[in-house]
């Protein structure tokens, strides 16, 4: 029978913060669109996005989120036919405490990770077409 490996909270950070590096991403909200509209048609909220190629990565994935002390948000499926799924993690606080958690890991120290440049989902807002100075 083969024994599962045990995953300290430690590492659970470290591999979080190299997969959120390799292809996550955060999503914020638009601070333009929330004052323009009323909280009941812009619902939007703040997530970090996780990246899991397979089934069982995503179980991996949601496992690694718990370790490491976050609540995960319900997995979804995106790219069918290739099975890709997201892993979200949802809140305010909690993509507050998630970033601040592996920032503090050095990106020299994790396995295939670029410049670990964090990216957004939060576009900035639309400008008329036309002359300069027409609003």
């Amino acid at each position: 029978m083969k024994k599962k490996k045990v995953i300290t909270p430690k590492s659970a950070v470290r591999e979080l913060a190299a997969l959120f590096r390799k292809n996550g991403y955060v999503r914020r909200r638009n601070p333009v669109r929330q004052a323009d509209e009323d909280c009941m048609t812009y619902k939007k909220g703040e997530e970090i996005r996780l990246s899991a190629d397979s089934a069982a990565n995503r179980v991996h994935v949601l496992r690694l989120i718990r370790i490491a002390g976050f609540k995960p948000g319900r997995p979804y499926i995106k790219y069918k036919p290739r099975g890709r799924y997201r892993v979200p993690i949802y809140g305010r606080e909690q993509v507050a405490r998630f970033l601040s958690t592996i920032e503090s890991i050095p990106t020299k120290k994790l396995p295939g990770v670029g410049k670990g440049v964090i990216r957004t989902r939060c576009r900035p807002p639309k400008t008329p077409q036309g002359k300069a100075g027409v609003a």
